[in-house]
């Protein structure tokens, strides 16, 4: 009688938490993610995993539908909106599709669950007046040391006149920035993407009059902290409340919120969706069009100057 050849699923039995681990080294070895991307999927399926063992399901072969679907049932209820619990699904797509593909699980109980419908929402955005008291404020704002003041300014600057997003703006160096062409190399973007994001000559004035106070130079960082080293996270957010609480603007400010700030002013300057998709590093125009919402007013006013005759 043949011996019958035990396959993948056997032979690689494991418990759903080193399925897991096995899922977040793919996602940084296979797909290169970021540190906070793959922190931010372990937290998801972490808490899923939990809630799992609460229904007494432990081995990834018992996972059903209707236990993930109780699973975010649970997580709406908790109130979550839907754009938090979307981002939950994709992890548990993303986690079970990784499964499939890899011979774990016979059958991917993921490919079922539902998006919820999201609200249309459009970014809240700075005016070009609101940005210059931005920037006035890291003029004003109090300094410990040499070049705080021009490192404030370049910092608000690249944010809203750059549209940089704050991970790419932490990991800028000087060899970056090309003052001949008035460009700047963005290596780290959004799935490690590099870009080339054109600078305005104020916004190239500004970094070099920053540069003049860090010489000679020690750190390769465009941004320095007190300590002469890296600015991290940390010391950013609270050198730009510092600064936004300055401004005392009526608005919620953020960096993102500068970031849409820029795509908008782009736009009212006459830029096409498509260089702004370019300049932003979206991936999808999807991401980029949401910016036409904004200044739906201008472009009705283009199409009532049109000469119909």
């Amino acid at each position: 009688m043949p011996v019958r050849k035990a396959n993948r699923l056997e032979l690689d039995k494991k418990s759903i938490e080193e399925y897991i681990g096995e899922f977040l080294s793919y996602l940084s070895v296979e797909r290169n993610a970021s540190p906070r991307t793959i922190h931010s999927y372990g937290q998801d399926l972490k808490e899923a995993r939990a809630f799992l063992a609460s229904l007494g399901i432990g081995d990834i072969e018992e996972v059903t539908v209707p236990s993930l679907r109780e699973l975010l049932k649970t997580l709406k209820e908790r109130g979550l909106g839907p754009v938090s619990i979307s981002r939950k699904i994709s992890t548990l797509r993303s986690f079970f599709n990784f499964l499939e593909l890899s011979d774990f699980i016979r059958y991917n109980p993921a490919r079922r669950l539902v998006l919820p419908k999201k609200p249309k929402r459009v970014p809240v955005y700075l005016t070009k007046e609101e940005v210059e008291r931005l920037v006035w404020a890291a003029k004003r704002a109090k300094c410990n040391f040499m070049g705080e003041r021009e490192r404030n300014v370049a910092m608000i600057k690249l944010l809203a006149y750059a549209g940089l997003r704050k991970s790419e703006l932490l990991s800028l160096d000087w060899d970056d920035v090309n003052f001949t062409r008035k460009t700047l190399l963005v290596r780290k973007g959004k799935g490690n993407k590099e870009r080339v994001v054109p600078l305005h000559p104020v916004l190239v004035e500004d970094l070099w009059e920053y540069l003049q106070t860090r010489f000679p130079l020690k750190c390769k960082a465009l941004l320095i902290g007190r300590d002469k080293g890296r600015y991290h996270e940390n010391m950013f957010r609270y050198d730009f409340k510092k600064i936004v609480r300055l401004a005392a603007l009526d608005k919620r400010v953020t960096p993102h919120i500068l970031r849409h700030s820029f795509a908008s002013l782009l736009l009212k300057s006459g830029a096409n969706i498509v260089a702004i998709q370019e300049i932003l590093g979206h991936a999808d125009i999807t991401s980029t069009r949401i910016y036409l919402h904004m200044d739906m007013g201008q472009l009705h006013e283009s199409v009532e100057r049109l000469d119909l005759g």
